[in-house]
């Protein structure tokens, strides 16, 4: 970094140098400006990260999934040169476990034999959608029953509003695998909203047509690797003396590693960002593009708000997630009419899906084991949590082939120290609560100060799409704030907040009667039958 600070000053500092962060830079660079990315760990990639092993290829230890609907993210991975490809299994069938109980299903929603289970969830879903289209994007508290959707959780709200435990239990799921945190500590207002962000309930927990459509071929972790190899060639800053000859200032990559930020500093002439290590870097502008929960971690002067800093500070109690990768000799569950997808509601792994590459190589079934199930887990070796993972799947997909994996790899997000300090989440979710009482979300800027990542998006929150979206946003303000116009056409709208369609469901589910109305069309029936048959004898006789 420049020796003489005095001489020279930053355009901007981007904090974190994950998808969000490393987006901001590349925009930024293109527009001429002068950045600085400052990245706590020791390498560059958030939350995207790609676990490399030469009998396996690769696994997504963290981001992975895309959607044709996530437009900008395909863009920005077609630049770059990376390809995607389908997750198969999409004619096979789907195992759901739900206790004792075992489903198996072809398709997005699941099936039942008992037909007052079908229309209870059928129903969940469609007033589920409806309602969330009401709750206005970014301003989820103007919703006329926002403080009681606010007051209640996921599974609160479920618990009073289904009819049967086989709705109820699955609307948790639901919520749990988009969250990955209990449905009991996600606030019924931020779920909705969530859905309405995302294209509805379908999508979000879809593959076919889904949010968990496609994958990127090489990993998603290229994507920040490209940019990182971009961003990350040394450049030079002069200064003029009197007689406007030019001086070397510094030579330095853009991209500082193993830099963890305390302090953010705002003058009237600049800010100065304070790192752990003793550095104090200054700046026009900086994009905090971190985790809410590290936000918290940064002493400001002046002060956030108190309404941003209960937004960044509170978030759920079971935010821990373990993603796992069991490997075997061949994908034997598709010989048995099996995607290798599995929704359980007796863990420890809640959600699975077939990990097998595009070619056949690396069989793989990929699971999560999140909230409570995930910190019981962690007591556990690693040998431990295998033995255990085998056995659910044994029992679950009703195969015993699943007891002889031939590798397995897991990634703890909760391990990594500065995942630990900022409370573990790899997706961000708030309680009830916190809404209503602070009006905002997590994304509104600080006076010289703006935020980026995927939790300030207002499309497709929480998936990369929403970390690429942000970018664009927050560099669009700090050009605004700069006077300065882009340059480039795409970036001129910033972050597009748009009404994402919602997959429209066919003619027997929009016109299936919830189980009250079908109690009533029933009793009808009956009283009518009934009826028929007391006037048939008084009339015969």
């Amino acid at each position: 970094m420049p020796k003489d600070k005095d001489r020279y000053m930053y355009d901007v500092i981007i904090v974190g140098a994950g998808l969000s962060g490393l987006h901001a830079a590349q925009l930024l660079v293109a527009e001429g400006l002068h950045v600085q990315v400052i990245e706590a760990r020791e390498k560059t990639g958030g939350r995207t990260e790609t676990i490399r092993k030469e009998n396996i290829g690769y696994a997504e230890g963290g981001a992975a999934y895309v959607s044709r609907k996530h437009v900008q993210v395909l863009k920005l991975a077609e630049e770059l040169g990376i390809m995607t490809y389908c997750v198969g299994g999409s004619n096979l069938k789907t195992t759901l476990q739900l206790e004792k109980d075992r489903y198996v299903f072809k398709g997005d929603i699941p099936s039942s034999y008992n037909p007052v289970e079908l229309l209870d969830l059928n129903h969940m879903i469609r007033s589920l959608d409806a309602l969330s289209l009401e709750v206005p994007v970014g301003r989820p508290w103007d919703h006329p029953c926002a403080d009681y959707l606010d007051s209640v959780s996921v599974s609160e709200y479920l618990e009073k509003n289904t009819w049967t435990k086989f709705a109820k239990l699955l609307g948790e799921i639901a919520a749990k695998s988009i969250y990955i945190t209990e449905p009991g500590d996600i606030s019924m207002l931020f779920f909705l909203h969530t859905i309405h962000m995302c294209g509805g309930l379908v999508h979000l927990t879809s593959t076919k047509d889904g949010a968990q459509e496609m994958k990127f071929v090489g990993g998603s972790g290229l994507i920040c690797e490209k940019l990182t190899a971009k961003l990350n060639i040394s450049t030079y800053y002069y200064s003029r003396d009197s007689r406007n000859d030019l001086s070397l200032i510094s030579s330095l990559d853009r991209i500082l590693q193993e830099r963890q930020v305390t302090a953010i500093r705002q003058t009237s002439e600049a800010v100065e960002v304070h790192c752990q290590q003793g550095d104090i870097i200054e700046c026009r502008r900086v994009i905090l593009a971190i985790p809410p929960t590290a936000v918290d971690k940064i002493q400001f002067d002046p002060p956030l708000p108190s309404g941003v800093k209960n937004v960044v500070s509170i978030v759920p109690k079971s935010s821990h997630t373990i993603k796992t990768f069991m490997y075997y000799s061949a994908p034997f569950w598709r010989d048995h009419d099996l995607n290798g997808q599995l929704i359980s509601q007796s863990g420890p792994v809640t959600y699975t899906i077939d990990d097998t590459k595009p070619d056949g190589t690396a069989p793989c079934i990929m699971g999560f084991i999140d909230g409570f199930q995930a910190d019981e887990c962690a007591s556990l070796d690693l040998e431990e949590r295998k033995t255990l993972i085998c056995k659910q799947y044994a029992a679950q997909f009703g195969l015993e082939q699943f007891l002889s994996p031939v590798y397995y790899i897991e990634k703890d997000w909760h391990e990594e120290e500065w995942k630990r300090l900022t409370k573990g989440m790899c997706v961000y979710s708030l309680p009830p609560g916190v809404l209503t009482k602070c009006k905002r979300l997590h994304g509104d800027s600080f006076n010289k100060v703006h935020f980026a990542g995927t939790e300030t998006a207002l499309t497709f929150q929480g998936y990369m799409e929403g970390a690429v979206r942000s970018a664009k946003r927050a560099v669009l303000e700090v050009l605004n704030a700069e006077g300065k116009m882009p340059s480039n056409d795409a970036l001129k709208k910033g972050e597009e907040v748009e009404s994402i369609p919602y997959l429209q469901p066919n003619f027997l589910e929009r016109n299936l009667p919830s189980v009250p109305q079908f109690i009533l069309v029933l009793f009808t029936l009956i009283g009518i039958a009934v009826a028929a048959t007391l006037g048939f004898f008084v009339h015969g006789s």
